[in-house]
């Protein structure tokens, strides 16, 4: 499956670059992924911010920048595809006025409909926090019958950006690996 996701506006690849090497920061945790197959989570690492994340499999890494303001942001995206789902982070080197949450959201929503044509909604939106810092929790559905979910995470002076998106008839599968993404996510 390809799928071309945003991240903060920025298109990921449909098509994934060459495996990078990826500092390893923990052992692997082998968890059933959302096919019932079993998956070896294994760390990623961001090395400029710090953050890092278990992904369902070795990572790929894109280099990125968008635009905030009329200013570039440079950022990172990590991900994997696992059977029917794309799961990763992207971290992005914010000044202090682009931490915006809720833009990160609509630009995330707005790049998946430029690129696909297809419609991208939010639904359950809920403001929170993760480990004292603002975050900013969706679900994901696509006219396209594609769906999942995305947490945004101000850290500092950062915007961390979690997703996973699969078909919509994999929801119960895609909400468990959104959780596991989650509960992996370390802030430095």
């Amino acid at each position: 499956m390809t799928v071309s996701l945003s991240a903060v506006g920025v298109l990921l690849p449909a098509a994934a670059p060459p495996p990078l090497a990826v500092p390893r920061a923990t052992a692997a945790h082998a968890v059933p992924a959302a096919t019932g197959a079993v998956e070896e989570w294994t760390p990623a690492t961001d090395a400029p911010s710090g953050v890092s994340a278990e992904l369902p499999g070795e990572a790929e890494e894109e280099k990125t920048s968008v635009p905030v303001g009329g200013e570039p942001v440079s950022g990172r995206v990590y991900g994997v595809e696992t059977g029917e789902a794309f799961v990763g982070f992207a971290v992005f080197d914010t000044p202090g006025a682009a931490r915006d949450l809720r833009a990160g959201l609509k630009g995330f929503l707005d790049a998946y409909e430029r690129e696909s044509g297809e419609t991208l909604r939010s639904t359950d939106v809920r403001a929170t926090t993760v480990d004292g810092r603002p975050a900013l929790d969706a679900r994901l559905s696509s006219s396209d019958d594609m769906a999942g979910a995305t947490r945004f995470i101000g850290a500092g002076g950062h915007v961390v950006q979690a997703v996973t998106f699969g078909p919509e008839a994999n929801r119960k599968g895609l909400d468990g690996l959104h959780r596991r993404l989650l509960a992996g996510i370390r802030l430095p």
